[in-house]
């Protein structure tokens, strides 16, 4: 029986089919199920206390001060890291969450309850976890907001090519300051660049790849394949697989023909002011444009 917190409240739900067993019997079975290496670390074993049919509410309290696995209580918000995990110590470490060996949690980060933090994973200074978020194989950057439920790292979630040209799994690499909101499904093999914002309830495909400081409004779909430039901005779904930019977005041609004809009106109309220059001199700024 492994305990990887510091207090195991044993709950009379948990125990409704032994409502007429006594207490002392309920924890002398509890003391059986533990060894002897585990024994050494209880501080103390202890009643809780009594609902008014009879029947155990909380039944006992198991307190450790250390487990035999090298995880340990943090001092800051009361949850738990391994020895071996490197944490800053104005890290925020909420009840219930866990840090695992040789992970690196940067200065004033916030990790909620419920979180998970895998092996060797790092996380940057100021970056905020949610409720249940879990990573692996990743790291993290600085300022990230990572929202509740979100797992990052696992299988299926990566973007190297090997020479059969197949998807590998490969370490996530999330870029500094990304957001993902509430909601958001993303596919396999997608590749999310620096300073992107997902907003909630958001659906992405597989091979999605988002460049830097690309901007998704929520509750639209984004099909497979599908590539956005940088500072691109999805205002509505977009179904078709291909390379897209612009705000909105379009399609790569589309905004490419966008850009080049502002480029040459802006020129037409320079040329024509440097022409007319006697004309246009006593105009004002409205009647100039």
């Amino acid at each position: 029986m492994i305990i990887p917190y510091d207090c195991l409240f044993l709950e009379w739900t948990l125990f409704y089919n032994l409502i007429a067993c006594r207490v002392d019997a309920i924890l002398a079975n509890t003391i059986r199920n533990i060894n002897s290496a585990e024994e050494q670390a209880i501080n103390s074993v202890r009643v809780i206390g009594f609902d008014g049919g009879g029947q155990v509410g909380l039944i006992a309290i198991i307190v450790r001060s250390e487990d035999d696995q090298g995880f340990q209580k943090w001092h800051n918000g009361g949850g738990t890291f391994h020895k071996s995990a490197c944490v800053a110590a104005t890290a925020l470490i909420e009840i219930g969450a866990i840090v695992h060996p040789e992970a690196v949690i940067g200065a004033n980060a916030h990790i909620g309850s419920g979180a998970i933090i895998g092996p060797a994973v790092t996380i940057g200074q100021s970056t905020k976890l949610g409720y249940n978020v879990a990573l692996s194989n990743c790291a993290i950057g600085d300022y990230c907001v990572i929202h509740n439920g979100v797992c990052i790292g696992q299988d299926g979630f990566g973007f190297f090519l090997d020479e059969h040209g197949d998807m590998v799994k490969k370490p996530q690499v999330v870029h500094f300051t990304l957001q993902i909101g509430h909601n958001v499904v993303i596919g396999k093999y997608c590749m999310l660049c620096g300073q992107a914002g997902i907003a909630g309830s958001v659906t992405m495909g597989d091979y999605v790849t988002l460049g830097g400081r690309v901007a998704v409004r929520d509750h639209v779909s984004i099909g497979s394949k599908v590539r956005l430039a940088g500072n691109s901005c999805v205002t509505k779904d977009i179904n078709e697989p291909g390379d897209y930019g612009g705000f909105p977005a379009v399609p790569i041609r589309e905004w490419q023909r966008q850009v080049a004809i502002h480029h040459r009106t802006l020129k037409l109309k320079e040329n024509y002011l440097e022409d007319n220059k006697d004309e246009v001199k006593g105009l004002t700024c409205m009647e100039c444009c």
